[in-house]
């Protein structure tokens, strides 16, 4: 046995709420290896196995069970000590935690980060994409672009704004299979989101929907429904800030659906001087692209959809 060092707990907490080294790791921005190696120091240093390992996931013992109960308390007490000290830093400075969906973060966010280097050179920033949530309570974000109202507690949160969506094709594949309409869906090909995001909101839910038509292809990304999309494989409910800027794809019906945008920070940062400068940058930029980002447009400066078929 050896002093138990504290910090292991950590890969406890994650371990048992992923349910696998593998998922932990994700969660905590480390490789498998390390959690198994905390995780055996840990068990070590209080001499009794705390997890039961079977092929694909993760058990806690009895010893375990206790061990998590006492391991959440003393978390859920360092992450307020460090959220309260850090709160209290008047400077603009170390590392500043944002975390967005990857198309948000790629084609709106990260091009107008030098603006915000510029201006504070002190901060270092880490950009966080995916469709993965991170969570604010444990300081795995400082702040986050959300696309629902976060319901997480101590969390606040303001509406910043809104996107757009509408369905696109490429005009060579709607010349190709003609006119999208509700009478013509059987004709078509649809691309749609993984069933877990498209039950989340109505935008990514919109190509379910509509009945008559063959979802040839899922993805949980955006980017990948654009490429497919631009390719000429269907019709698929996109953003329209990636939508309208990709050379020839078209909306295939004017119709537009919206999810809104939502910056959060836990309540014990918001008198952070880090993070406040972050949620500024933040609104700054979702502000000055709420045009982009809405998807209304002139419809005279939009590419419009061929109105007729040339066969199939």
């Amino acid at each position: 046995m050896h002093a138990l060092d504290w910090n292991d707990l950590r890969y406890l907490l994650a371990a048992e709420q992923t349910g696998s080294f593998a998922a932990a790791a994700r969660r905590l921005r480390v490789d498998p290896a390390t959690v198994g190696r905390r995780m055996r120091s840990l068990e070590d240093a209080v001499g009794t196995p705390l997890l039961e390992r079977t092929p694909g996931s993760l058990t806690l013992t009895a010893s375990g069970g206790r061990a998590l109960h006492a391991a959440e308390i003393m978390y859920e007490a360092a992450l307020t000590f460090e959220r309260t000290v850090d709160a209290g830093r008047p400077e603009i400075s170390g590392v500043l935690r944002i975390t967005a969906t990857d198309a948000l973060a790629s084609r709106i966010l990260a091009p107008r980060i030098p603006e915000l280097a510029v201006r504070h050179p002190g901060l270092a920033v880490e950009l966080h994409v995916g469709n993965e949530r991170l969570s604010l309570s444990r300081r795995e974000a400082d702040v986050a672009v959300r696309l629902s109202r976060p319901v997480e507690p101590a969390v606040a949160a303001r509406r910043a704004g809104t996107i757009g969506f509408a369905l696109y094709a490429s005009r060579e594949y709607l010349r190709a299979r003609g006119a999208f309409t509700e009478a013509t869906l059987r004709d078509h090909a649809l691309l749609g989101y993984d069933r877990p995001l498209a039950a989340a909101s109505t935008p990514l839910g919109w190509i379910d929907e509509l009945r008559g038509g063959r979802v040839v292809l899922r993805s949980n990304g955006a980017f990948s429904l654009l490429a497919a999309t631009a390719a000429g494989l269907g019709v698929a409910a996109l953003p329209c800030f990636l939508g309208d800027a990709e050379p020839g794809l078209v909306r295939a019906l004017p119709e537009l659906r919206e999810r809104e945008i939502w910056l959060a920070v836990h309540g014990d940062l918001r008198r952070s001087a880090r993070a406040r400068v972050g949620l500024e940058f933040l609104a700054a930029v979702l502000s000055s692209e709420a045009a982009r980002l809405g998807g209304r447009r002139d419809p005279a400066a939009l590419p419009r959809a061929p109105r007729r078929g040339r066969g199939r």
